[in-house]
């Protein structure tokens, strides 16, 4: 499944006030959140901003998410430069304009948005487990800390917030300091006939 696509509101109304949840409690709320499948796919545009410790303003990002029916995931940045992050199962790939790959299988936090991008409520609940729900002002937030020894080394949280039915922003608070916030366009559903489709996907 797709997590970044329109989500039901109203499964969130009953948290006027942050409200802790257990593993359980967290992957019921999660399947109740679960965003509809489409035949073919969704593409999301995106913006980041990624801050650092040493550098007074963040560094600007935009690209797209291309999430296949089939499972496949890609994440192209087009700005301020070109590369794709391709994910199909636990393989991770990243893809340089000039050909050149690199295999980021072994990046924890990368595993962290195939999870959410195929919104496996299961690996989330158990690598997530204390998390917390919150309404204010007509928008709604999920906080996540990993408890995942190895995602926990590098992740310190991870938080969402509802807007307008969707998913409008993820932000994730590394240990080093750095911290990125994704920014979400409305998801348009995939054009297989598409010749930029077959590109992004193609290794």
């Amino acid at each position: 499944m797709i997590v970044f696509i329109a989500l039901v509101a109203s499964a969130c109304e009953s948290y006027a006030a942050a409200t802790e949840l257990g593993p359980e409690a967290l992957k019921e709320t999660l399947d109740k959140l679960a965003p509809p499948q489409s035949e073919h796919g969704f593409t999301i545009p995106f913006k980041e901003a990624r801050s650092f410790p040493f550098r007074r303003y963040p560094k600007n990002f935009e690209g797209k998410v291309y999430a296949a029916a089939d499972g496949q995931l890609a994440i192209v940045y087009s700005f301020p430069s070109s590369y794709r992050i391709i994910i199909s199962g636990d393989q991770i790939e990243l893809i340089y304009d000039d050909g050149e790959t690199r295999d980021l299988s072994g990046e924890a936090g990368l595993h962290v948005f195939t999870d959410l991008l195929k919104w496996d409520t299961e690996a989330i609940s158990q690598n997530w487990p204390t998390s917390s729900v919150n309404e204010q002002d007509g928008r709604y937030y999920v906080t996540l800390v990993p408890i995942d020894s190895t995602l926990a080394k590098s992740i310190k949280e991870l938080s969402f917030q509802f807007d307008d039915q969707r998913v409008f922003s993820v932000s994730i608070k590394q240990r080093d300091g750095v911290g990125r916030k994704y920014e979400f366009g409305p998801a348009v559903p995939m054009d297989l006939g598409d010749p930029e489709i077959r590109e992004v996907f193609s290794r």
